[in-house]
């Protein structure tokens, strides 16, 4: 029997809340150490800041001055905002382009995988295979569920449940 909506969105909250939380508390730890830290040397035109800012943008796999952090500790002090848009929730999801064309680009993506699932299939059982509702429901909620972790060490470490939209939407 199918959860209902609620119940997957309700799941979905409980999972992205525990996993931001967890890297809240790696973060915390990294943080203050990358915010202080002081390099052996430093090239005339190299800003420190945003030295340090690249540092953590590189465990955290992205681009923090795109995000509007200007420095590192801001990453903390912006962190219930920021962990869903940089994927430390353990989830990701498409910020460009509107609900709409976001939905249409998901639901094309969705009915090519059951399409090929279905070519790929043997003949007697091909009409009863689909994506089941629920993974449809979770798949509007977010374009990708990615794990535990720091994303750095997640993303070249460990497998995603559902990589997702990624590739597919961006």
């Amino acid at each position: 029997m199918p959860s209902s909506q609620e119940d997957i969105a309700a799941s979905l909250a409980a999972y992205r809340s525990f996993i931001a939380a967890q890297n809240r508390r790696v973060l915390d730890v990294y943080v203050p150490f990358i915010a202080t830290a002081e390099p052996d040397e430093l090239e005339d035109d190299e800003d420190l800041n945003e030295l340090r800012l690249e540092a953590l943008g590189s465990l955290l796999d992205t681009t923090l001055a795109d995000f509007g952090v200007s420095e590192p500790n801001e990453v903390l002090t912006c962190y219930d905002e920021l962990a869903p848009k940089i994927g430390a929730d353990g989830t990701y999801v498409m910020h460009e382009g509107s609900h709409e064309e976001r939905e249409a680009k998901r639901r094309e993506y969705l009915d090519e995988i059951e399409k090929n699932l279905k070519l790929k299939s043997r003949e007697d059982v091909r009409e009863t295979i689909s994506i089941p509702e629920d993974f449809r429901t979770l798949a509007g909620l977010v374009d990708g569920v990615l794990g535990y972790g720091i994303p750095f060490w997640r993303n070249t470490t460990q497998p995603a449940f559902w990589w997702g939209c990624r590739r597919y939407l961006g």
